[in-house]
């Protein structure tokens, strides 16, 4: 009896401790899946882009500065006038003449190198003209010494009160006004001048001095000589314009 009830205690006991262990081991599992198995992190969030600064503007480029003028060596540059007058080009025929000015005298006749030319501008047709010539001196440089001598331009045909009355500006002609006009020519061998060039007219802007130019062609002259050579200068050929009322009948 003791000993059947002892072999059912050890059963028990038995029974109970293979029992124990298969309780607790669901526990211990749940325990891992519980607290040892940790869920993944979700991704990073990134950054948030870091704005690039719009790049400094750039500096306009400075204009390069202007050269300096250099100092004028020597002589001062002449002026184109200055340059006419030396080179003796011909000017053109229409001129301004609307700046008013005190017309110098008229050169006297005789002289080496002046012509003069009176025009008489009635409607009949009439003029008078004169001519100088005269002699120069000159003491030659050398062994033997000489002398030279000059003779002044004369005319060999100056125009006709015919062809002058064509050249007469309208404007001084309805005005009935008289005038003067005073050329410059070169005449490098006998007849018409190369080219000739307005000094100036009086009164200005009447026409005076354009008719003059226009008429120069219709000029012939003896060029002005020394020593019988003919000399390439300037003539100054002084042209008056003077009206005269047609006679009444």
């Amino acid at each position: 009896m003791i000993g059947t009830l002892v072999f059912h205690l050890l059963l028990l006991l038995a029974f109970w401790s293979y029992r124990t262990p298969s309780l607790r081991s669901p526990v211990a599992q749940t325990e891992l899946a519980t607290f040892d198995v940790q869920p993944e992190p979700p991704p990073p969030v990134p950054p948030p882009p870091v704005p690039t600064p719009p790049p400094p503007p750039r500096p306009k480029p400075k204009a390069p500065p202007k050269p300096r003028e250099a100092a004028p060596s020597g002589s001062p540059r002449p002026s184109n006038a200055a340059v006419a007058e030396s080179s003796n080009l011909l000017l053109p025929q229409i001129q301004d003449v609307t700046k008013a000015f005190d017309a110098p005298p008229l050169p006297s006749p005789g002289t080496s190198e002046t012509l003069a030319i009176g025009l008489l501008g009635d409607r009949q047709g009439s003029g008078t003209g004169t001519g100088g010539s005269g002699t120069g001196d000159g003491k030659g440089s050398g062994a033997g010494g000489g002398r030279s001598t000059m003779r002044g331009a004369t005319w060999l045909h100056y125009p006709t009160p015919t062809e002058m009355q064509r050249y007469w500006p309208d404007f001084a002609i309805r005005s009935k006004i008289s005038g003067r006009a005073l050329l410059s020519c070169i005449v490098p061998r006998p007849g018409p001048p190369k080219r000739c060039r307005l000094l100036f007219e009086t009164p200005p802007g009447a026409g005076f001095g354009p008719a003059a130019l226009r008429m120069s062609h219709t000029f012939r002259i003896n060029p002005v000589t020394r020593d019988k050579a003919m000399v390439d200068m300037e003539i100054r050929v002084p042209v008056i314009f003077n009206y005269k009322e047609p006679a009444k009948r």
